[in-house]
């Protein structure tokens, strides 16, 4: 069974492009066999007389209205434990992914045709470069540039977690986010976890537009505030390595000396 995860955040069904995207799809009959947990982290639950089409089309769908805003590896942790059977997949979605048909279609053919490592990435295009996957040296991070699918060494590989597909037997191998991340590091976290003690992951031959929004254009009070959150982040998910730890504060300052210059100003050292 695939479960599919789609976090949101004060938006109704029509403004999340993923579940519109899903309904559209689920129409053609071909996610007959996924089920579907919207998470709404929103104060006011999301309309559900808006999912009736996706409840026609799709084996199961359910929603979890926490207005608390509880952190993703919280919601994470609590779809792991209580969602997820052992043969199963996990495929995380934002609210704001285009999904197709050619990867659900991909995704599908790959899981019941092949022996695949517990990972699947597709690519993620941001004006029309890929940013995801990507290799992160904690120092610097560079542009991913294979492009053809297949089966790639994880080492020093990271990935944003929307279009992310896991196999149930890495979380039943122990692995649970921690829960000291709240909104940004748990897709850097799963992926150093990860990559500890599974070799390879599967790229997919899809490639998927998202929105992020780090790459828009928020005002300098708003990215120190994005960047010290991130700063957090970091820190939390080195933390179990003395060297990766220094060097993420070493990093972090790199970038707040640049952001302070670009920006003339002294608040990304708050």
């Amino acid at each position: 069974m695939i479960n599919i995860l789609v976090v949101i955040y004060n938006k109704s069904f029509s403004e999340s492009r993923t579940l519109v995207e899903t309904e559209a799809i689920a129409k053609t009959g071909l996610l007959k066999t996924f089920k579907l947990l919207i998470w709404d982290n929103s104060p006011v639950k999301i309309n559900e007389i808006e999912l009736e089409q996706l409840k026609r089309h799709l084996h199961d769908v359910s929603v979890i209205h926490t207005p608390e805003n509880l952190p993703l590896s919280q919601i994470y942790n609590r779809v792991i434990d209580n969602h997820i059977n052992l043969d199963d997949y996990l495929m995380l979605l934002d609210h704001d992914t285009f999904v197709t048909e050619k990867y659900f279609t991909e995704i599908i053919d790959k899981i019941n045709g092949e022996d695949l490592p517990n990972l699947l990435l597709p690519k993620i295009l941001v004006n029309g470069k890929i940013e995801s996957p990507a290799l992160q040296y904690v120092l610097f991070a560079k542009r991913w540039k294979e492009d053809l699918p297949g089966c790639y060494d994880t080492r020093h590989v990271t990935a944003i977690n929307s279009g992310m597909v896991i196999s149930a037997r890495f979380f039943y191998s122990g692995f649970r986010y921690d829960e000291r991340l709240l909104f940004y590091g748990t897709d850097t976290y799963m992926m150093y976890k990860y990559s500890g003690d599974n070799k390879k992951f599967y790229l997919l031959n899809t490639s998927l537009k998202h929105d992020l929004n780090l790459l828009s254009n928020p005002s300098v009070t708003q990215k120190a505030k994005v960047f010290r959150a991130i700063k957090q982040a970091n820190l939390i998910v080195y933390s179990s390595s003395r060297w990766y730890s220094v060097l993420t504060r070493i990093n972090n300052l790199i970038i707040a000396v640049k952001y302070a210059v670009k920006y003339r100003s002294l608040i990304f050292f708050k």
